[in-house]
């Protein structure tokens, strides 16, 4: 996934940590699409309950995947899950 994040690969390790970190925030969630059981994107969303608001801190599909909707239906697929909770 860092190459969908275009991170340099000495930065892959920090990376890595913080969103170790995040999984750790009950108010955030990692999503992570697959195609054929291989990871080809994600998106993080942290939940802010006390003032109503959802966010999209990251969002990214592997290059090689790009361009061909699954960014798309990714968001439709995660937007429309948070609403209807």
């Amino acid at each position: 996934m860092a190459s969908a994040f275009q991170h340099d690969e000495a930065d892959i390790p920090r990376q890595r940590a913080k969103r170790v970190d995040r999984f750790r925030n009950p108010n955030c969630t990692l999503y992570l699409a697959e195609l054929g059981g291989r990871a080809i994107g994600g998106l993080e969303v942290l939940q802010v309950p006390l003032e109503s608001r959802v966010f999209i801190n990251a969002f990214a599909v592997r290059p090689e995947h790009q361009r061909r909707g699954w960014g798309r239906q990714m968001l439709v697929e995660t937007t429309t899950a948070l609403v209807t909770a």
